[in-house]
């Protein structure tokens, strides 16, 4: 098969590792130190979204981390636009020319809530250790900013031919919205091709669909006098506690379930529930276990102890939380291209006796598909006696296998990787892809797993412990790297 090099995709990608291969490694040798301080450097600043300022649409921090960014591509040379009505930052070729082709890397330095249990350090004071740098966004995804400049400083210092330009963009409302991307789109034609570095490899050529929402109960509880857990946004709720109406019965009942991460006491005269769950980033649910499920699942069971609302209640709170296929409510699908849909909640609250969860839906099919299921979603929450606000829908996007880009991408990860058989696959999150007309999604780190205990839920994305390898985050950069010049050539040829 010709690839999307131009000649035999894998003879061409073999050509530039071994032409390329050795002084790229030289040049990460020297700039190693330099890279893991710039990361370190990123992580101090605690860039969740805050209150909005003049100059700061993201909150403060959120702004002090793109002038963090625009100050590390100034002192290296290069020329910058930062928009800060916006909140994102371009470096590179700035100049628009329309004869020649433009590719990009995408990254963002916002980061998620930092939540709770931190073992190794405090969310937003980095630690380097055994070989792993600790702290929130190490991994998703202020890692990628140094993967992007030392990409465009290899592209500008180490003379190889590169016939397109290149930008690089780095934004800081991803985690809540994605408002950066589109206000840049608005602005900039989008790349002819951009690694989006916010994921994993293999590449991913597209982003399943997701619907956030809200769902408010209209029959108040009467028993569970407290219901709460979760900071919502994108970790699948690891945490929750729950107060009951004491009763001597039901107290005795419920302590007979008592184990290593469920927890029953006795606190000023009520019953006092707490659990302890496994939390995952919401798009890959697998080997979670939602403490709100637990504890609705806990109280599912206690007929003729709670009333019957109650018990009601909880039974459909545990059947959408202790799964994450949407089951319950009817939409458990899957395609071929997406896989199965997911369903999962990162929050619960109760006021007023009014119970509220959200929750967040992704899945695969085209625009139509989003318009069923959100009509789906609110006849199902209705039926059980709750009101829905969807605030966030966006479509599922895909790129198609054969694209000339896309092909290159994969020619340069087989090669690699020794993977002859990898294909791209399907990114079941939301990233900046979903914007971008053409897009790989790559990562800023390839393989490593810490050496050190991580207990589970610990270490990944949107998990305390968040890490990173520094031997992966040099070779994610070295692969990139390769991706773009692939790129080019495609595009060249």
């Amino acid at each position: 098969m010709t690839g999307g090099l131009g000649v035999k995709g894998e003879n061409a990608a073999g050509r530039l590792f071994a032409e390329y291969g050795g002084v790229v490694d030289r040049y990460l040798s020297k700039y190693r130190r330099e890279i893991v301080d710039c990361l370190m450097s990123l992580i101090k600043i605690p860039s969740v979204r805050g209150e909005p300022e003049h100059g700061a649409p993201y909150g403060r921090a959120c702004a002090d981390v793109l002038d963090a960014a625009e100050k590390l591509y100034k002192s290296h040379g290069f020329d910058t636009e930062h928009d800060r009505e916006n909140g994102y930052l371009l470096a590179g070729d700035l100049e628009y020319d329309s004869s020649i082709p433009l590719l990009g890397i995408f990254a963002h330095a916002d980061v998620a809530t930092p939540g709770e249990g931190w073992i190794y350090t405090s969310p937003f004071e980095p630690l380097e250790k055994d070989g792993f740098i600790i702290g929130r966004g190490a991994l998703d995804d202020k890692a990628a900013v140094p993967v992007a400049l030392h990409c465009a400083l290899m592209l500008r210092e180490l003379g190889i031919p590169f016939h397109s330009r290149f930008i690089s963009f780095t934004g800081s409302n991803e985690e809540t919205g994605m408002e950066d991307i589109k206000a840049y789109l608005a602005k900039h034609k989008p790349p002819d091709f951009a690694l989006v570095c916010d994921t994993a490899f293999p590449p991913y050529r597209g982003n399943k669909g997701g619907l956030r929402l809200t769902a408010r109960s209209r029959e108040q509880l009467c028993d569970v006098l407290s219901f709460g857990g979760g900071e919502g946004g994108g970790a699948i709720l690891g945490r929750a506690e729950a107060e009951l109406t004491f009763d001597e019965e039901l107290f005795e009942y419920l302590r007979r379930s008592e184990n290593d991460f469920l927890h029953i006491t006795r606190r000023d005269g009520r019953i006092h529930v707490e659990a302890e769950g496994i939390s995952r980033h919401s798009a890959l649910p697998a080997g979670s276990r939602n403490a709100g499920g637990m504890i609705a699942e806990l109280l599912s069971d206690c007929e003729d102890m709670l009333c019957d609302s109650d018990v009601r209640m909880m039974r459909f709170i545990a059947s959408l939380l202790t799964r994450y296929d949407g089951g319950v409510l009817g939409i458990a699908v899957s395609s071929p291209d997406f896989g199965q849909l997911t369903c999962t909640n990162s929050s619960v609250s109760l006021e007023g006796g009014y119970l509220t969860l959200e929750i967040n839906i992704r899945f695969g099919g085209d625009s139509a598909e989003t318009e069923r299921l959100k009509e789906k979603v609110t006849k199902a929450f209705d039926t059980e006696g709750f009101d829905v606000d969807i605030w966030r829908a966006t479509d599922p996007h895909i790129v198609p296998e054969d694209n000339r880009f896309i092909i290159a991408c994969m020619e340069v990860y087989r090669k690699f990787s020794g993977n002859t058989d990898a294909r791209p696959n399907v990114n079941a999150g939301g990233t900046y892809g979903m914007y971008l007309p053409c897009a790989a999604e790559t990562g800023p780190v390839y393989g490593g797993s810490p050496e050190f205990k991580l207990p589970p839920g610990h270490g990944h994305v949107h998990q305390p412990d968040e890490c990173i390898s520094i031997d992966g985050l040099m070779k994610a950069i070295k692969l990139n790297f390769f991706m773009l010049m692939a790129c080019d050539l495609a595009v060249k040829s």
